[in-house]
């Protein structure tokens, strides 16, 4: 079988062995540093390749001297002039195409917005992002399609080791993305010397490997440079949706197909440092003989398609019915809420007095379980007129008396029981009477002090419905990996038969975890500097939802996300790729309501591709099938490293997490200990209820909702510290009853704060004409840094 050399095809594989790809991306051959560093001659080199690799030298000299001394981000027809100048002739745009061609991984030669250039006076972009009325807010939306008008693309031609220089600092500061750093004029004439040695690098590994085919290098990289000139994308709608049938394929790859594919791609150099394939796993089905109504079989046979319960689910809601309290640590996507909805179900159907509690830490949680249980509600004969509803601070104020009054279920949390339900317990005591599940999702959220306030939160509850004498609330928790599981649980409840439940029954698709260090900037520098890992994750990016992989790239700080979300939109435009723009959008903290259920609502159908998100979407809502997932530096902790990876991987599909490791302590560990990562065992979570600090304000509380008696109220909160605790700080009266320091009423409740201490909110609005718009909340820390008086936001 004939064989075809590409530019940059080193190793020279037949083209039927190769992933179907464009010709103008290379075939990479993984490079020594003995070959990179022993192979710079120019001797017996064809007149073509030294005059390529005189005009190499003007440009890098040009560039290097304009970028690196005067921290310009100029455009090509700006350094045009100049290079011509060193060649003393014209310079053909075809000709830098062919440099291109020859090291395509160091060049960048393409279109780019002109917004994401430093080039216009500084009194106009002195707020670099000016909100005005057309423009896409951090990268939420697509442009408004009442727009016809292109955005004005400028070509630009740069060395990416130049833009890609990780600083820190940059980072921090939100740095124009072509904008280079200042270099001294020693280190700016040491760079230019080593990009003429790569260059010379590259055009003697394509010689001798042309030499070994007998194929033509002249007409080789002629004929690559076709694919490297660069064309101004088309911005218009119409064009927009023809690229996306066009391009986009119309099943998604298998990941090992997609990591195979990373190989030959240019921008590939050895950056997967280590790699680890997790087996499919299959379904293990349960052998308990639960009793379900019939009418709730068939709905969970027509609403979730659940024919039967897989093992974990079982043993769960067996424990359960056998008198015991659960917390289930299992896999993302395993079923878990099955396990508190289907009790709940079951206790409903034979007592329609039932009621429960289901508390989850963020209202994009609870709103999306709420949807699926009105739903599932729908399915069940009998059961379509039963009233659940989310209750709390957004619930409008002339519905809540009849949410109290009616409900069988209320998606609620820790702030709503705290402030509005406990300390009115004589109009909640039909619910609270009728309390039978208490369900608390994602308990390893809850931790050190607003762990602690929660555990007394609990207290009060259990005290309450104890005082009306029901005593037989079953409490039910999911949770990632964590430690002390059954103790956390049992610390946070008060409560000791605890059910531990984390064999996991449901199947899984085979995962691939990588960790990606970023590629060194210039390969002849084995300890010099390493690419920006955010560009990194960009182009992984990029490569993943292009190739029909749904991707989100979880990023540490909301900051990181806005910046993250830029840069990608940024190359997909440069690169022409309008069909992907519309497709991939940021999640985080700060959007109001509909914003965000209208990007739930894409990322569940499957319309968009991608999404750079915080560590809001970290936790288990329902967005549907994740291929994979990118991280953006090791973060807080091995606990969330896990369950950002187990968000790809849904509904037994093959699934991608990558790590992509950043300059830092943790990262560097992980890195050089990577299995750590699956056999670490997880730590402990802390919540210390001896805190007399947070016990005082609670038991004022506890003391305003019912008289505390030091007897009766031992089991709740100890001897000891409740003696301690009353007499310094109740009010004893003659029968012994303690009561509420009077100073603190009628709210004492408004004095503890769950989360610690809360800032102020600013609210973000977007005016024009007569309207406005919200953007997005801003906390007050961050207002003072990022929102100024004239309207204007950075």
């Amino acid at each position: 079988m004939s064989k075809r050399l590409k530019v940059g095809d080193y190793s020279l594989p037949s083209r039927d062995s190769v992933p179907t790809e464009p010709i103008s991306e290379p075939i990479k051959k993984k490079r020594n540093q003995k070959t990179l560093l022993g192979n710079t001659c120019t001797d017996g080199w064809p007149d073509h390749f030294i005059k390529l690799d005189k005009i190499y030298k003007a440009v890098n000299t040009v560039l290097a001297f304009c970028s690196t001394q005067s921290a310009i981000a100029a455009t090509f027809d700006q350094i045009l002039t100049s290079i011509q100048g060193l060649l003393k002739r014209e310079l053909e745009l075809f000709e830098i195409a062919q440099l291109k061609a020859i090291v395509p991984e160091s060049l960048k030669f393409a279109y780019v917005d002109n917004s994401s250039l430093d080039i216009y006076n500084e009194k106009k972009f002195s707020s670099r992002y000016n909100r005005s009325h057309d423009m896409d807010v951090y990268g939420t939306q697509p442009t408004s399609s009442d727009d016809t008008e292109s955005t004005k693309q400028v070509l630009i031609l740069e060395f990416t080791d130049v833009r890609s220089i990780y600083s820190r600092n940059a980072i921090k500061q939100d740095v124009q993305l072509s904008r280079a750093p200042t270099l001294s004029r020693s280190d700016t004439l040491k760079l230019i010397e080593r990009r003429n040695d790569r260059f010379k690098v590259a055009v003697n590994e394509l010689l001798q490997a042309t030499k070994e085919t007998g194929d033509d290098p002249v007409q080789l990289v002629i004929s690559a440079a076709h694919h490297h000139l660069p064309s101004k994308p088309l911005l218009n709608p119409s064009v927009k949706n023809s690229l996306v049938q066009q391009s986009l394929p119309t099943q998604r790859p298998s990941i090992e197909q997609v990591l195979e594919e990373f190989r030959y791609q240019d921008w590939y150099k050895d950056q997967s440092i280590f790699h680890k394939t997790i087996p499919a796993r299959q379904a293990l089905y349960s052998d308990w003989d639960l009793v379900i109504p019939e009418p709730i079989r068939r709905g969970l046979r027509s609403t979730l398609y659940v024919e039967s319960l897989f093992a974990h689910q079982a043993q769960a809601i067996q424990s359960l019915n056998e008198g015991n309290n659960v917390i289930v640590s299992t896999s993302t996507a395993s079923g878990k809420s099955l396990i508190y909805t289907l009790p709940f179900l079951m206790s409903f159907y034979q007592d329609r007095e039932s009621t429960a509690f289901f508390i989850f830490p963020t209202k994009a949680l609870a709103q999306d379980q709420n949807t699926k249980l009105k739903d599932l509600l729908r399915s069940i004969e009998g059961m379509e007129n039963v009233i659940v509803d989310t209750f709390d601070g957004d619930t409008p104020t002339d519905r809540r008396d009849d949410l109290r009054d009616n409900a069988s279920l209320l998606f609620t949390n820790f702030d709503t029981l705290h402030h509005t339900i406990l300390p009115k317990e004589d109009k909640w005591r039909r619910y609270l009477a009728n309390l039978r599940f208490v369900v608390v999702d994602e308990l390893h959220y809850y931790s050190g002090v607003q762990g602690t306030h929660v555990a007394f939160v609990m207290r009060r509850l259990r005290r309450l419905c104890a005082a009306l004498g029901n005593v037989n609330i079953k409490f039910i928790s999911t949770s990632a990996t964590i430690g002390n599981p059954v103790r956390h649980f049992q610390t946070l409840f008060g409560v000791e038969k605890v059910t531990l439940v984390d064999v996991d029954g449901a199947p899984s698709g085979q995962k691939e975890f990588l960790i990606w260090k970023p590629a060194l900037i210039d390969e002849l520098m084995p300890n010099g500097p390493r690419n920006n890992p955010m560009h990194e994750v960009s182009q992984l990016m990029r490569y993943l939802i292009s190739r029909g992989v749904r991707t989100i790239a979880f990023c540490k700080h909301r900051k990181s996300c806005e910046m993250l979300m830029k840069h990608i939109r940024h190359e997909l435009i440069a690169e022409g790729r309008m069909d992907l723009v519309s497709r991939i959008v940021s999640y985080r903290g700060g959007y109001n309501q509909d914003e965000r259920r209208r990007i739930e609502k894409d990322l569940f159908s499957g319309y968009l591709l991608g999404a750079v998100a915080t560590n809001a979407l970290e936790l288990g809502i329902d967005v549907g099938a994740l291929d994979a997932v990118l991280c953006l530096g090791f973060p807080y902790s091995l606990s969330s490293l896990r369950q950002q990876m187990g968000r790809a991987g849904r509904a037994r599909r093959d699934s991608l997490a990558i790590l992509i490791a950043e300059s830092l302590p943790l990262d560097n560990y992980y890195s050089n200990y990577p299995e750590e990562i699956f056999t670490r065992p997880p730590t402990d979570l802390q919540v210390d209820i001896d805190n007399d600090a947070i016990f005082e304000p609670h038991l004022q509380c506890a003391s305003d909702e019912l008289p505390v008696s030091l007897v009766g109220d031992r089991v709740y909160f100890g001897k000891d510290q409740l003696e301690r605790v009353a007499a310094r700080s109740l009010d004893r009266d003659d029968q012994g009853w303690y009561h509420c320091d009077p100073r603190l009423r009628p709210y004492p409740s408004r004095f503890i704060k769950l989360r610690g201490n809360e800032e102020s909110i600013y609210k973000v609005y977007n005016v024009y004409k007569n309207s406005e718009s919200l953007i997005e909340q801003v906390e007050e820390s961050r207002a003072v840094f990022e929102v100024s008086v004239d309207n204007l936001m950075r």
